[in-house]
Formats: C-alpha cells, sequence, structure tokens
C-alpha cells in the first residue's frame, strides 16, 4: 500500500478504501511509514508531508527487473533530469534573490572570504 502510494497514482484515502473497506484513514499509513522507515519519525505534520512529496519525486530503488527494462530506465532518466532542472532553477532563482538584497536594501549576505 505504501509503495503503492508512493508512486503517486492514489491517495491515502483511496488506497485505505481499497485495501481495508474502510472510508477514513486516520493516519495510520503515515504511521506505517515512519515505522517502516519511509520517513523519519522526528518529521511531523506538514514536514513529514513534504518528506513523503519528495519521496514521490525520487522513488525507492529500482527492483533487478527493473534494472534490465529499458523503458523503465529511460522513464527514470527523464524523471532525474526533471528533478535536476528543477533544482538548477531553484538555485538560479534563489541566486538573483540574494543579489538584488544585497544591492537594492544593501543587506550583506554571503560570507566574506576573509571573515573568520
Amino acid at each position: 500500500m505504501i509503495v503503492e502510494y508512493l508512486k503517486g497514482n492514489s491517495t491515502k484515502a483511496e488506497l485505505w478504501h481499497k485495501y481495508t473497506g474502510q472510508s477514513e484513514e486516520h493516519g495510520q499509513l503515515l504511521n506505517w511509514m515512519r515505522k517502516l522507515g519511509y520517513i523519519s519519525t522526528s518529521l511531523v505534520g506538514k514536514r513529514a508531508e513534504r518528506f513523503v512529496t519528495l519521496r514521490q519525486q525520487a522513488p525507492l530503488a529500482l527492483d533487478t527487473e527493473q534494472l534490465l527494462d529499458p523503458q523503465v530506465l529511460q522513464k527514470r532518466i527523464q524523471e532525474l533530469e526533471k528533478q535536476l532542472e528543477t533544482a538548477r532553477l531553484k538555485a538560479e532563482g534563489y541566486e538573483l534573490i540574494i543579489q538584488l538584497a544585497e544591492e537594492e536594501l544593501h543587506i550583506p549576505i554571503r560570507k566574506k572570504s576573509a571573515a573568520r
């Protein structure tokens, strides 16, 4: 159930109903994810949900069968390239924000190399 949830095709509520027949899950899936090591027990609330979202973007290691399937590998490469591009754009945006803050607001943000 957890792996199916992390693939991102279904919500927790949908999966819970599918496998248990109950309409409400009451955080049980998240508890199982903590117990099984999918998320850290120190993460709570929105931070845990954010971590789960990140796990959906970077699935668990591929099975041996999947390593031999060119279509699965090609899809994985495309996912990783998309994640890399997103990270590059975020870094570029943060760099621009820092540069603007330093120039326009005269706020020293970057650590100077001579500082010790």
